[in-house]
């Protein structure tokens, strides 16, 4: 559904063992040191346009906090920026107005080809956001998504159409 109903193909990363997945799809640690040199390995001179964490798969309790550790907001999100692995469009000037659409039940919403990086709203990353803005500032806008926002969102938009 992530593919099909959003024109684009998906790249996965994780450290499940026990789901079937495909050539684009990287068994990783993300909060290692090494992780943006293997996804360049792996998959050469790709850029992405999104990059989602999975909120479908953050079970109860501490798992977020073992998984998504500081290491991941404070050295692996900039290095996908400093790797040259988001694609930098202009968000003002590479914008469309995509208008709602009755056959999928969307609101109006901003396209742009400017890369975005979509986190949980949950209380691990947000406070993990907090202590990092020091850094995460000098590479990213950080803002929250509105309701009315959240078909420009490919998982989202995925898993509503299911």
């Amino acid at each position: 559904a992530l593919e099909a109903n959003n024109d684009m193909l998906a790249y996965t990363v994780s450290m499940e063992k026990g789901a079937i997945y495909g050539k684009r799809h990287l068994e990783a640690n993300f909060n290692r040191t090494n992780f943006i040199k293997l996804m360049q390995k792996e998959w050469r001179l790709k850029v992405f346009r999104q990059v989602i964490l999975d909120y479908f798969w953050i079970p109860a309790g501490s798992w977020a906090i073992e998984h998504w550790k500081t290491s991941f907001f404070r050295t692996i999100l900039p290095g996908l920026v400093e790797g040259n692995m988001l694609n930098f469009g202009d968000i003002d000037k590479d914008s469309v107005l995509v208008p709602a659409s009755e056959d999928n039940g969307t609101l109006d919403f901003i396209f742009s080809s400017a890369a975005v990086v979509y986190l949980p709203f949950c209380s691990h990353c947000f406070r993990e956001v907090v202590a990092s803005y020091d850094v995460l500032s000098k590479y990213y806008t950080i803002s929250f998504m509105r309701r009315d926002q959240l078909a420009e969102h490919s998982l989202w938009k995925a898993t509503n159409t299911i």
